[in-house]
C-alpha cells in the first residue's frame, strides 16, 4: 500500500488525494475515477463530521417533511 502512495502514475491522475476533515484532519482517500476532461469531477468534503449531520436539509429539503414530522420521527427515535 505505502508503494502505491509514492507511485508517480499515481499521483499524476490523482487516484489518492488528501482531504481536510473537521475532526481528524487530513485524510488519504480515493480520487474521482474515471478522469473526464470535460466533466473530470472533484472531492468537495470526505463525509459528514458527525452521524445525522444532513439530517434537517434531507429530510425537510429534499424530503420536504414537516417540522413536525420530523419531530415524531425523533420521538420514534427513527432518526
Amino acid at each position: 500500500m505505502a508503494d502505491i502512495f509514492r507511485d508517480p502514475h499515481f499521483q499524476a491522475r490523482e487516484n489518492l488525494i488528501l482531504v481536510e476533515h473537521p475532526i481528524v484532519g487530513r485524510v488519504a482517500m480515493p480520487g474521482v475515477v474515471p478522469k473526464l476532461s470535460a466533466t473530470p469531477g472533484t472531492v468537495r468534503f470526505p463525509g459528514p463530521a458527525s452521524i445525522g449531520e444532513h439530517n434537517r436539509e434531507v429530510f425537510e429539503g429534499l424530503l420536504a417533511l414537516r417540522r413536525e414530522d420530523m419531530d415524531e420521527l425523533r420521538s420514534a427515535e427513527v432518526i
